[in-house]
């Protein structure tokens, strides 16, 4: 047995002087890049400055998503908050993000929306958070005011003809409208609104008033539209599998013939539409007007199609259907499929896809940390939420995350039945679930980990909606993944919600604007008290004005000094007489032959009218 140096005892044949010793660094890459991504990534950002090698290790992309799934509990694709291909900007904005959502003030707005109703229900709603702007559907009614308060609110009533209504779409710009009785109207939302235009602002592009028309049973709306208007903006289906291509101008540009019942129909009015009949799924080229089917191996009854949900991923052309207790995912570029089906007894009652800007619909970019994912949620009839990830799916759909939401403040407290669940809304951080009476609570769409409450009690001028057990019709939320505001809708009344400030940009925090100029306690005196002393130079000017104003009127002066005023004005009028007509009379020209108390009285009567 043998020592070293230190008196340890050690065994074996001691190593040749000459034999090379092994270090960290020469172990393979892979193997550095499954040590560090076991690590915090805090300390992956410090051992990134060590050596290039371990720079390089740490750049790599699996590091970053294995370190990801410890920390968040994400996959390896998941939607990015950031927008950025660097992964630490990802993870402290994502920290930054999930900070406020959790902590920060909270600040709530309720209001009602302007109808022509005492209560009414909100059909559909769309926000712009950037300009400020909520619009509002109702049987044909449209309201449009500022989301944040609901001022400056504009009323546009419904036209006659918008009676059983059967499908519709609505932009900023434009009403969609189509009937059952296969009346297809289009109304201009601007002009509908200014009172100087002598145009119309419906437009007939088919009229109900013949017999035997074919029903609308879907339609599809550009809501970004092109500049010369030339293009097709407007998408209509029909109950015999008739589908009319139309321009904004009222144009129809192309009719296809289906011979199928159409349900639904989504497009992003670039390159495809997709159409869904009973059994089939439909893509139409909207440039060449090619269309391709694929079949199902499915079929729905007509009666529940209000029960079926369509989205459709055009970035990823992937289009997914939840229809009773099944969810399909179609992908019709790589015509591969994915699916999950539920016990009998479970169906799906809401199905929301992620709350994104226009670009990440129609692009997609896998460089983005976390390669760009896109969540979908959707309710099932026991009250379970579930969440999966749009562009990370194999053959079977595998929820990431399952929630049982509960609502522990409810106003008034009543029976509740088995889904408490009546809506969901979801972005790249947080999935926000609508309950009963405007309740809402909101919850990590990655883990399922309750955040907090959302909501806060409405006023009591909006007590209507606490009346009857009435669900939250709608939430919506900030496309910007980085914002933390959003807006509960709730039969006509609307509750806006922000939590903590927003940072546009990572790292760059808006600066508290205290103490303008040199920061130290001389300069604040001094502007106290350069600010005193014009105080007091303004009041030491408004009481010399007063004091003129007084001896003006003859306030101050005592009778015998008011005398004397008035017979020296009265001698300043008369003398410029006296000196230009030396003939004039004395009761004309001067006060002689006149007894004291008359030439006091006339003075006194000279000096008020020259006053």
């Amino acid at each position: 047995m043998e020592a070293d140096s230190l008196g340890n005892s050690r065994s074996g044949t001691q190593r040749s002087r000459g034999s090379p010793r092994m270090g960290i660094n020469d172990l393979p890459v892979e193997v550095l890049i499954n040590i560090f991504s076991r690590l915090n990534p805090l300390d992956l950002c410090n051992g990134r400055v060590v050596c290039k090698k371990w720079y390089e290790a740490i750049r790599d992309k699996h590091t970053w998503t294995g370190s990801f799934s410890r920390r968040f509990g994400s996959s390896n694709v998941f939607p990015s908050v950031s927008g950025s291909s660097v992964w630490m900007t990802e993870y402290f904005t994502r920290l930054e993000v999930y900070k406020r959502w959790r902590k920060g003030i909270a600040r709530h707005t309720s209001y009602q929306v302007l109808n022509d109703d005492e209560i009414s229900f909100i059909n559909h709603s769309i926000a712009d958070f950037n300009q400020n702007r909520l619009l509002t559907f109702s049987r044909g009614d449209i309201s449009i005011c500022n989301l944040r308060d609901g001022k400056n609110a504009t009323y546009i009533p419904g036209n006659q003809a918008f009676t059983r209504i059967s499908a519709y779409s609505i932009s900023w710009d434009y009403l969609f409208l189509g009937k059952e009785t296969g009346g297809l109207y289009l109304k201009n939302l601007k002009t509908s609104t200014s009172s100087t235009t002598s145009r119309t602002s419906l437009i007939t592009l088919i009229d109900d008033t013949d017999a035997n028309l074919d029903p609308i049973t879907c339609t599809a709306l550009n809501f970004w539209l092109e500049k010369h208007r030339r293009d097709v903006d407007c998408i209509a289906g029909t109950m015999s599998g008739v589908v009319k291509f139309w321009n904004i101008t009222g144009t129809l540009v192309k009719t296809l013939e289906l011979n199928d019942p159409l349900v639904e129909i989504k497009s992003e009015f670039q390159n495809v539409a997709v159409a869904l009949s009973l059994s089939k799924l439909y893509i139409i080229d909207i440039k060449t007007f090619e269309v391709s089917s694929i079949d199902l191996k499915l079929s729905f009854v007509e009666q529940d199609s209000h029960r079926l949900f369509m989205d459709v991923d055009f970035a990823d052309s992937n289009v997914i259907l939840s229809y009773k207790n099944r969810i399909w995912l179609y992908n019709y570029e790589r015509n591969t499929t994915s699916s999950v089906e539920f016990e009998p007894d479970l169906t799906v009652l809401n199905a929301k896809m992620q709350t994104v800007p226009r670009r990440m619909l129609t692009r997609r970019d896998t460089s983005l940390a976390g390669s760009d994912g896109l969540l979908y949620a959707n309710i099932l009839s026991n009250g379970t939420v579930i969440v999966w990830n749009v562009r990370d799916t194999g053959s079977t759909i595998v929820p990431q995350c399952l929630i049982s939401p509960t609502f522990a403040k409810l106003w008034p407290s009543h029976f509740l039945p088995t889904a408490e669940a009546s809506t969901i809304s979801l972005n790249s951080s947080i999935l926000a679930v609508g309950g009963l009476n405007g309740y809402t609570n909101l919850y990590n769409v990655i883990t399922g980990q309750f955040l907090r409450y959302c909501s806060v009690k409405f006023p009591k001028k909006l007590s209507h909606i606490y009346h009857s057990i009435t669900g939250v019709s709608d939430i919506l939320l900030n496309p910007d993944q980085n914002d933390t505001s959003g807006a509960i809708v709730i039969m006509d009344a609307v509750q806006y919600f922000s939590f903590g400030d927003h940072q546009t940009k990572f790292g760059t925090k808006d600066k508290k604007k205290l103490n303008v100029g040199p920061s130290n306690k001389q300069y604040v005196k001094q502007s106290i008290r350069d600010g005193m002393e014009d105080y007091d130079r303004q009041q030491k000017i408004k009481q010399e004005q007063e004091s003129l104003l007084e001896r003006y009127n003859g306030v101050e002066y005592d009778p015998d000094e008011e005398l004397s005023v008035a017979l020296a004005i009265s001698e300043s009028i008369s003398s410029p007489a006296e000196s230009n007509n030396t003939t004039a009379s004395p009761t004309e020209g001067s006060s002689s032959g006149l007894d004291e108390d008359e030439q006091l009285r006339i003075a006194l009567e000279k000096s008020l009218y020259e006053i």
